[in-house]
């Protein structure tokens, strides 16, 4: 087996020809996301452009710290090619690395780094045998997060940044928004949402015009009744209802998303549960709170941590001792970077 500084050199050596494999497999794999989870254009690019940047970034950045030893690295089915730069980043390493694929897993990087093992004599290891002990480096299972709009925040921006992230791969996305909170009033933004959601276009993978794709069985049924029962709740006003779409001989199951403003706390015991978590459909649930520090004491309330937090909107000016790390998402509206079935911005 090679040492560590030999595994790091190989993997600087052969970065650029894993780059050149993955641009010659990019329609193959998009055919994959598209037919496996039903991926649209717009998001199968994104997920293959996001892998190839960070493998770029691993080849032009500085070299990582050589730290030898195993690893172990999970494909994961709902975070498809999110493996192979974390396998790579850690064959720079110096490490041994094993990769193992979760069931219904895209067996695109697999493949990709099938012609690799050679070259690595024995420090890369495909579908391990289970109880190897080798560390789990990852990767690690997204979650869902949480958005906070603030008071200055551009309602238009905030609106287009939320469809992106809360009605991605229709609400399926591991890392998808489920609520948000606002503060500094919630009308302007509920109207450019209520467009948004109306105006979204659902479509099969192969339609280039589609923002969201189809869904599985399980999902389209426990989104509709899940719909029912917050329907049906004191506190919560249904903008847009959300329900099951049809189109003319496809008999694949499609959403529309649903839209509901919900008072705070949340009124209904039973409902109380976080749908961050659990709700597989498209939906999001809006939060207009009074203040940004009324937002801080419930999202302390709700246990949710500062990674999961997405806030929208202008970094707060920094006082003097203070650090405010909290994420920001910050951009203009540019109508070139708003993806297929979008209804472009506009006055409301």
């Amino acid at each position: 087996m090679s040492s560590p500084a030999e595994i790091a050199a190989t993997a600087r050596a052969r970065s650029l020809g894993l780059l050149e494999q993955l641009a010659l497999q990019t329609d193959a794999i998009a055919d994959r996301l598209a037919s496996g989870l039903g991926l649209v254009a717009w998001d199968r690019e994104r997920v293959i452009g996001g892998v190839q940047r960070a493998l770029w970034a691993l080849h032009d950045g500085p070299r990582p710290e050589l730290v030898g030893g195993r690893a172990r690295v999970i494909e994961r089915a709902a975070q498809p090619l999110e493996s192979l730069p974390l396998v790579w980043e850690q064959l720079l390493r110096g490490r041994v690395v094993s990769l193992s694929l979760e069931p219904s897993a895209s067996a695109a990087v697999r493949e990709l780094l099938a012609s690799e093992v050679a070259a690595f004599a024995g420090a890369l290891i495909l579908d391990p045998l289970e109880g190897s002990g080798d560390p789990l480096v990852g990767v690690r299972p997204a979650r869902s997060r949480v958005a906070i709009v603030l008071d200055d925040t551009d309602r238009e921006l905030a609106a287009y940044i939320l469809a992106r992230v809360a009605l991605r791969r229709s609400g399926a996305d591991p890392r998808a928004v489920k609520r948000v909170f606002v503060s500094g009033g919630a009308a302007h933004l509920l109207r450019h949402l209520e467009r948004l959601w109306v105006g979204a276009i659902a479509g099969p993978p192969d339609d280039a015009d589609a923002f969201m794709g189809p869904v599985d069985a399980d999902a389209a049924g426990k989104h509709l009744a899940a719909l029912d029962g917050w329907a049906a709740s004191p506190g919560v006003r249904v903008i847009c209802p959300g329900g099951q779409l049809h189109r003319g001989g496809d008999r694949r199951r499609y959403l529309a998303p649903a839209l509901l403003e919900v008072a705070w706390p949340v009124a209904d015991p039973a409902l109380a549960l976080d749908p961050d978590e659990w709700w597989p459909g498209p939906a999001l649930f809006v939060h207009a709170l009074a203040s940004a520090a009324a937002i801080d004491v419930a999202l302390s309330e709700a246990d949710i941590p500062v990674e999961r937090r997405l806030v929208i909107g202008p970094r707060r000016r920094r006082t003097r001792g203070a650090d405010d790390e909290r994420p920001r998402t910050q951009g203009a509206l540019m109508i070139e970077r708003v993806p297929p079935g979008l209804p472009p911005p506009r006055p409301v």
